[in-house]
């Protein structure tokens, strides 16, 4: 298991990967700095890898990001707008219905998150209508998403514009509210904007 991080020069961010076997096994958020790119990325994966994994992870990050920089930067073009999200293949990701954390419960509603357009949002409620599961559910499994914003689970809030949790913690709810600020949704006072709900939703595919 490797911790890797690397400057993207298309969002002028750093961003945290952790690969295994020469796969990703989970993506940070981009942040302004390599320490927070780090800390984000450990504190989402914390509950779900040991101790030990972690800590040779995160010695290993001192290194640079190798052969990862490229999929790193795939990461920033989404980030910065340069791509779409028909693009993760590119970062080499394990197919959802694989990964190693992943129940295939959970993959479907990540899965799901691809349907939401850029600069669009869609609830926890439009969500669990379509899976038909409870908004709750939804949300619990969101939090699991290992490949935050190449599965953009920040498209997801409340029903009433609240932007809810993210990655499982109200304290990045910030976080959320950059992103979506970048995609083009306006956000006042941790709210957004009726007008960027998306109307409807395709019916959930299964990934490629």
């Amino acid at each position: 298991m490797t911790l890797s991080v690397a400057l993207c020069e298309a969002c002028g961010l750093f961003v945290a990967l952790l690969a295994d076997g020469g796969r990703v096994v989970a993506n940070g958020v981009p942040m302004k700095t390599r320490a927070a790119a780090i800390y984000t990325l450990l504190k989402c994966v914390e509950r779900r890898l040991p101790a030990s994994a972690l800590l040779s992870a995160a010695r290993a990050a001192r290194k640079g990001c190798g052969e990862l920089a490229s999929r790193a930067e795939a990461l920033g073009e989404l980030v910065a707008g340069e791509a779409d999200h028909g693009s993760a293949p590119v970062l080499r990701l394990f197919p959802l219905r694989e990964h190693p954390w992943l129940t295939p419960l959970q993959a479907r509603v990540v899965e799901l998150t691809l349907s939401i357009p850029r600069g669009r949002v869609a609830s926890y409620k439009q969500l669990s209508a379509i899976l038909g599961l409870q908004p709750r559910a939804v949300a619990r499994a969101l939090s699991a998403n290992p490949y935050p914003v190449a599965y953009p689970c920040h498209r997801v809030v409340r029903s009433d514009g609240r932007l809810g949790g993210y990655l499982g913690s109200t304290r990045l709810c910030w976080l959320k509210a950059r992103l979506l600020l970048g995609e083009g949704v306006t956000v006042r006072g941790s709210r957004v904007s009726r007008e960027h709900f998306a109307p409807s939703l395709p019916p959930p595919g299964l990934p490629p």
